[in-house]
C-alpha cells in the first residue's frame, strides 16, 4: 500500500515600529499564511490555504488601516509529470478605511516542466487570481517563460519573457458611503531578456546581454464624488527601459585576471491625464502642466575595467577603473532639472603574505563626480566632488589562539563649486578624516574567547579655497569607542557578554581659536544569545543597556532588547 504524506507550511511575520515624538506614532504590519496539502492519488492532491494581512498606522495618512483575510481550497493535479495545475476557490474578507467588503475569489497556478527541443530547454509558469469583493474588483495575471541553449562547448544562451497585469481598487478615504470615491490602479508590464556567452579562446570569453521592458500604469476614478472639490484625474504613466551590455574577460593558469565591460541604460517616462468634463478647464490645465513636468528620460553609459596580477607567491596587485556618464533630460520647458553627471573612480590594492602569521594590505582610491545643470536657474549647484582615500591593513595570527587586525583610513572629501558665491551660501568646503581601529580575538579554550575592539576617529570640517588649496577650519570632531566581550560557544549555544563605551567631543572655531561645543558619552553592558535547534532554526536575543551623558543635560538610561527567531520548515 502506498503511504500518503501530508504537508503543512506556515509563515508568520510581525513588524512594529514605534516613534516617540510628542505623540507616539505606532505602525503595525502582520502577515500569516497556512498551506495544507494531502495526496488523494499519485497525480492528485487536495490543497487548502488560509492567508491574513493586517496593517495599521495611527498617523493621519490616506491609507492607514487595512486588513485582508482569504480562505481557499482546491486540488493540485500533476498531468503526466509534465504539467501541473492548481485551481483554488474560496471567500475573501477585505477591510479598508472602515469599509468592509467580502466576496468570492479564485486562483489558478500552472507550471510546465522543462521541455527539451534540440539544444534548447524551455520552462514556463503562470497564475491568475480574482477577488470579487463587491463593489471592488482585485485581479492579477502573470506569465513567465524562459529558455536556455548550449551550442557545443563554446557558446550558451539564456533568456525569457515575462508578462504581468494587476488591478487594485482603493477607497480614497474622503467618501461617506462604501461606493464613493474609489480609485482603480491597473499595472501592466512586459519584458524580454537574453544573454549570450561565448569562449573566444582558451583563456578569453565574451558575454553580451539585452533587457527590454515596457510598463503601463493606469489610474481611474470609480464611484461617485461626494464633494465638488474632489480633483483627482484619471491618468496613465508609461515607462520604457532598455539595458544592454557586453564585455571581455581573461584569466590564465598563473592567476592573472582581467575584464573590460561596457553597459548602456536608457529609461523614458511619460505622464498624461484624461479630461474630466465635470471639472473646470482651468483646473485641468493646471494639472496637465504638473504632469508634463514629470516627463523625463535618462541615458547612462558605464565603462568598467579590472585587473589582478599575482607577483611571486606572496604579493598580489589589483587595479580597478570605472566611469559613468549620465544625461537627465526633461522635455517640458517649465522643468529646469536637466543635468549631466560624470563619475570617475580609480582604485588600487596591494596584498602581501609575509608568512603564515603576518599579512598586510594597502589600498588607495580616488572618486570624482562632476554635476552640470544645463539651465542657468540651477547652475549655482554645478560642482566637483573629489574623495581621496588611503587605507593600510595589518593582520597578525598566532595559530588559532590569537588573531589581531589593525586598520587605518585617511579620507579627504573636497566639494568645489563651479561658480562659488560665499555670500549666497555656495562656498567650497572640505571634510578630512582619520580613523584607527584594532580588533583582537583571543581564544581561551575550544569554546571560549575574548574579543577586544578599540578605535578612534578624528574629523575636521572647513571652508576651502581650491585655487590656492587653503583651508579655514570650522569644526572638529573626536570619537573614541571601546568594546570588550566574552564569548562562550558550546554545542548549539553561543553566549556573548561584555561592555561597550563611546565618546564624542565636538568643537568649533572662531577665527584661530577652538571652543568646545558638546561632549557626549554612551556606555553600558551588552549581551547576545544564539541558540540553534539542530537543523530546525535559530533563536537570537540581543540586549544592551545604554547610559548617555551629555554636557548641560541630565543623564539618560535606555534599555534595549531584540528578539529574532528563524525556523526552517
Amino acid at each position: 500500500m502506498e503511504r500518503r504524506q501530508w504537508r503543512l507550511t506556515a509563515d508568520e511575520r510581525f513588524i512594529r515600529s514605534l516613534i516617540r515624538a510628542g505623540t507616539d506614532q505606532l505602525r503595525d504590519e502582520q502577515s500569516l499564511s497556512l498551506v495544507f496539502e494531502t495526496p488523494l492519488s499519485r497525480p492528485l492532491s487536495v490543497v487548502s490555504m488560509v492567508s491574513s494581512y493586517i496593517f495599521s498606522d495611527n498617523r493621519a495618512l490616506a491609507l492607514n488601516k487595512q486588513s485582508s483575510n482569504k480562505f481557499l481550497a482546491g486540488v493540485r493535479w500533476n498531468i503526466a509529470d509534465m504539467f501541473t495545475i492548481q485551481p483554488l476557490a474560496g471567500y475573501a474578507f477585505d477591510s479598508q478605511q472602515d469599509h468592509f467588503d467580502e466576496g468570492f475569489m479564485y486562483a489558478v497556478d500552472a507550471l510546465l516542466s522543462p521541455i527539451n527541443v534540440g539544444v534548447t530547454r524551455f520552462t514556463a509558469d503562470g497564475s491568475a487570481s480574482s477577488l470579487f469583493i463587491s463593489p471592488r474588483l482585485q485581479e492579477e495575471y502573470r506569465l513567465n517563460s524562459g529558455w536556455s541553449s548550449k551550442f557545443g562547448t563554446a557558446a550558451s544562451s539564456r533568456g525569457g519573457v515575462q508578462f504581468r497585469r494587476s488591478r487594485r481598487e482603493y477607497y480614497t478615504g474622503t467618501g461617506t458611503v462604501p461606493n464613493d470615491e474609489r480609485e482603480a490602479r491597473t499595472e501592466t508590464s512586459l519584458s524580454f531578456i537574453d544573454a549570450l556567452e561565448y569562449n573566444l579562446m582558451e583563456n578569453m570569453s565574451l558575454d553580451a546581454s539585452i533587457d527590454i521592458s515596457q510598463r503601463w500604469i493606469e489610474r481611474r476614478n470609480t464611484g461617485t464624488r461626494a464633494t465638488a472639490g474632489f480633483s483627482t484625474f484619471s491618468g496613465t504613466v508609461e515607462e520604457f527601459r532598455l539595458r544592454g551590455g557586453g564585455g571581455l574577460s581573461y584569466q590564465n593558469s598563473s592567476g592573472t585576471r582581467g575584464s573590460l565591460r561596457m553597459e548602456f541604460n536608457e529609461r523614458d517616462e511619460s505622464h498624461s491625464i484624461e479630461k474630466d468634463p465635470s471639472l473646470p478647464d482651468i483646473e485641468y490645465a493646471r494639472r496637465q502642466r504638473i504632469e508634463e513636468q514629470k516627463n523625463n528620460s535618462i541615458l547612462q553609459t558605464h565603462l568598467i575595467g579590472k585587473f589582478l596580477q599575482p607577483l611571486g607567491g606572496r604579493d598580489t596587485v589589483a587595479l580597478a577603473v570605472s566611469t559613468v556618464k549620465t544625461e537627465y533630460n526633461t522635455p517640458s520647458s517649465q522643468n529646469t532639472d536637466d543635468r549631466d553627471e560624470l563619475f570617475i573612480a580609480v582604485g588600487a590594492r596591494w596584498n602581501r603574505a609575509f608568512n603564515s602569521c603576518f599579512k598586510a594590505a594597502l589600498s588607495a582610491d580616488i572618486q570624482m563626480r562632476h554635476i552640470v545643470n544645463i539651465f542657468g536657474e540651477r547652475s549655482a549647484n554645478n560642482c566637483w566632488n573629489r574623495v581621496i582615500r588611503l587605507s593600510p591593513f595589518v593582520e597578525y595570527r598566532l595559530g588559532t589562539m590569537l588573531v589581531s587586525r589593525f586598520q587605518s583610513e585617511v579620507v579627504a572629501n573636497y566639494t568645489v563649486y563651479d561658480f562659488a558665491v560665499p555670500t549666497a551660501g555656495f562656498s567650497d568646503f572640505s571634510l578630512r578624516q582619520l580613523a584607527l581601529t584594532d580588533t583582537t580575538t583571543w581564544a581561551l579554550s575550544a569554546v571560549t574567547a575574548l574579543t577586544l575592539q578599540a578605535g578612534t576617529r578624528y574629523s575636521e570640517q572647513g571652508e576651502l579655497r581650491w585655487s590656492s588649496f587653503s583651508l579655514r577650519p570650522l569644526a572638529f570632531i573626536t570619537e573614541r569607542w571601546f568594546t570588550l566581550a566574552f564569548r562562550y560557544a558550546p554545542a548549539r549555544i553561543i553566549l556573548m557578554t561584555g561592555v561597550r563605551t563611546f565618546f564624542q567631543d565636538r568643537s568649533r572655531y572662531e577665527g584661530l581659536r577652538q571652543y568646545e561645543e558638546t561632549a557626549v558619552a554612551n556606555f553600558g553592558p551588552l549581551c547576545r544569545l544564539e541558540f540553534h535547534f539542530l537543523d530546525k532554526g535559530t533563536l537570537f536575543v540581543d540586549g544592551w543597556f545604554q547610559i548617555t551623558e551629555q554636557k548641560s543635560s541630565p543623564r539618560r538610561s535606555t534599555p534595549n532588547l531584540s528578539l529574532q527567531v528563524l525556523w526552517n520548515l
